[in-house]
């Protein structure tokens, strides 16, 4: 949380201009990451969250997404 404070801070003394520059800048970055997503994998997202509000699927345990994510058990 230090690197965020700091950079916070460093925002706070720019000028509004500059801030507001930053803020158009970031803005378009994040507005430009729903561009890698299809739309088949937010039905299959929708389709997956609801089975699981359903009960009928019961998520990965935790070995299970740490062999996926990570090749192993982090410890």
């Amino acid at each position: 949380m230090t690197v965020y404070n700091e950079i916070l801070n460093q925002i706070q003394t720019l000028s509004i201009t500059d801030q507001n520059r930053l803020f158009q800048e970031l803005k378009k970055r994040f507005d430009n990451l729903d561009d890698d997503f299809t739309s088949q994998d937010l039905d299959e997202s929708e389709s997956e969250w609801q089975n699981y509000l359903k009960g009928s699927d019961h998520g990965k345990s935790l070995q299970s997404l740490e062999l996926e994510l990570f090749g192993g058990e982090i410890e």
